[in-house]
């Protein structure tokens, strides 16, 4: 009897520690991942902040541009008039973005997401709510957008034929200052996703930031392909904010 009372015991032993011990490991995970999730922010927030500041000047010599082009133009000086115009419109297409939104942070990320997809040939499509998204905190709503963005792009790099690629965003604010997005991207007609799979492999950081993020604002996503069309679909809405973090 007391043999049998001593292995229950033993035995119940043995399940608190390994029940603490798969605690422990989730802690470590998430601990390890939000780690990740700050050390690549570093680098994305550098980025952006030189392209808000370049925008920003742009607009500030908006006027002395108009001005230099108009005293030109009075002169009849065309080929320093071409020449001011192409310098200026270089200067343009680094901070150009069709999807202007009330958000500087949102602005620079499609702007510098939008190069780069010219830049690799993908066509990128995006219809942006000139909202301010003021529920997201700028350095997450960068965790969000780039991770979301860099994963398309990576699908579409493996995408041999450039006339099959594409991505398309759309963003808006909703009635009690919700933020929904979907993001669309091309994927090879030969792909087969599994969702696990991917966590675990090719997008693991990236997804998990996403997964936090989304736990994070009480959100919902959900995630589709097409197989047919060829395209991933993902649907990210997020609500409030957790405050739990706040003092950390």
């Amino acid at each position: 009897m007391y043999i049998i009372a001593a292995y229950l015991v033993i035995a119940l032993s043995v399940l608190v520690l390994a029940k603490k011990t798969v605690q422990l490991e989730k802690e470590a995970e998430r601990n390890q991942l939000i780690q990740s999730y700050m050390v690549t922010l570093q680098g994305f927030y550098q980025t952006i902040q030189s392209q808000i500041d370049m925008t920003r000047k742009f607009r500030h010599d908006l006027a002395k541009h108009i001005q230099t082009l108009e005293e030109l133009m009075e002169e009849q000086n065309e080929s320093e008039l071409r020449e001011y115009a192409d310098s200026l419109k270089q200067e343009y297409r680094q901070v150009e973005n069709k999807g202007e939104s009330e958000s500087e942070v949102v602005n620079a990320i499609l702007s510098m997401k939008g190069r780069q997809c010219r830049e690799k040939n993908i066509p990128f499509c995006m219809n942006i709510e000139e909202k301010g998204y003021a529920l997201v905190r700028d350095i997450d709503m960068v965790g969000l957008l780039v991770n979301l963005l860099d994963n398309a792009i990576e699908e579409n790099e493996r995408i041999e034929s450039e006339e099959q690629r594409g991505i398309w965003l759309d963003m808006k604010e909703k009635e009690q200052g919700e933020v929904w997005l979907q993001i669309k991207n091309k994927i090879r007609p030969d792909k087969k996703i599994n969702f696990q799979t991917e966590k675990k492999g090719e997008h693991g950081i990236g997804r998990g930031i996403i997964e936090y993020l989304v736990k994070q604002y009480q959100g919902e996503e959900k995630v589709s392909i097409d197989q047919k069309m060829s395209v991933f679909c993902e649907i990210v809405l997020l609500k409030n904010r957790i405050q739990e973090d706040e003092s950390k």
